[in-house]
């Protein structure tokens, strides 16, 4: 918290004093520890065997691939990982859940000042995926 600048408005620009928290960190101690990032990959369900998670099944650049791990961790957020969950046969997976997320991309121009509030005037819709942000 000492790295943290009082009154600050850049919070939610990226701070630039590395004062705030990221989720990063669990990634980096995850891979750290042994953990396999793959990136560019859409996990599309969990593999299961005897009701016991053994791994993921991802499409990687259109072709579906699977990977086994003793530990499987589904961490795809409160849409992602009820989807992920139902595709894995989990059907009641997500039901009864509502969620207003904020997806905010900021930053600055020289010469323009502004105030602190967070302008939320965007929207997202992928019909494919059954998700619309706005």
């Amino acid at each position: 918290m000492d790295k943290c600048r009082t009154n600050c408005p850049r919070c939610t620009y990226g701070c630039p004093y590395d004062a705030k928290w990221s989720a990063r960190s669990f990634l980096n101690e995850a891979i750290e520890h042994g953990a396999q990032l793959i990136t560019n990959t859409k996990v599309t369900r969990v593999l299961f065997d005897n009701n016991r998670a053994i791994g993921v099944e991802y499409s990687q650049g259109g072709k579906k691939k699977e990977i086994h791990a003793n530990k499987v961790i589904l961490a795809a957020a409160g849409i992602g990982s009820p989807r992920i969950s139902q595709s894995s046969g989990i059907d009641n997976a997500g039901q009864d859940y509502f969620v207003d997320p904020v997806i905010a991309v900021m930053g600055s121009v020289k010469g323009l000042k502004a105030g602190r509030e967070v302008p939320m005037a965007a929207g997202l819709h992928l019909p494919e995926e059954g998700i619309m942000l706005s």
